[in-house]
């Protein structure tokens, strides 16, 4: 594993995607910390945005920029609306790829930030919510308390929680657990 952190290889994979035109965004732990302070993590998530037609280009250029994976077992998981597993550098790398509707959503509110001295994308606050209400992990709540109670006014809530409710509904739990967020972690 290599000593310079996750970041480094996030940074690397975004250059290589982004050189051969294909757009993407960091998202996890690394997208967390512009929003809500750093968080450590073990692993880079990354979101690409492409269709499936291009996955095995895709999966060409992610071995080209020293990933290692199964290709088989990749293009399985992505059929199956799951993340691809790799590795870079010794850091496991979760590659997501449009699965719902809302990845559209989250392509367009991408933001750019510094990263290693580079201008990287980023999912915006709003939409690594959404995906965190999704995944609805106890450590997901904690960066979702910390990412309200630091955002403060700036985090449009309304539009997550409407994204929640439109996608699984009112009456599903997750609704309920941004509310109590809000309520408890949110500004007045």
């Amino acid at each position: 594993m290599s000593h310079e952190g996750p970041d480094k290889a996030a940074v690397e994979l975004v250059e290589a995607l982004e050189g051969a035109g294909i757009s993407c965004a960091i998202g996890g732990a690394l997208a967390l910390g512009f929003w809500a302070g750093p968080r450590g993590t073990i692993d880079v998530d990354l979101n690409v945005f492409v269709e499936e037609a291009e996955y095995e280009r895709l999966l060409d250029i992610l071995l080209e920029a020293g990933c290692s994976f199964h290709r088989e077992k990749c293009l399985q998981d992505a059929e199956q609306g799951n993340a691809m597993i790799l590795q870079k550098d010794g850091w496991p790398i979760d590659l997501f790829v449009p699965s719902i509707p809302f990845y559209s959503e989250a392509q367009r509110t991408v933001r750019r930030v510094r990263l290693r001295e580079k201008d990287v994308p980023v999912l915006g606050p709003e939409a690594l919510c959404v995906f965190k209400l999704l995944f609805f992990r106890r450590k997901d709540i904690v960066d979702l308390e910390r990412l309200v109670a630091l955002q403060g006014h700036k985090l449009d809530r309304a539009y997550i929680r409407g994204w929640i409710v439109d996608m699984l509904g009112e009456e599903d739990p997750r609704v309920g657990e941004w509310d109590r967020i809000l309520r408890v972690h949110g500004p007045l």
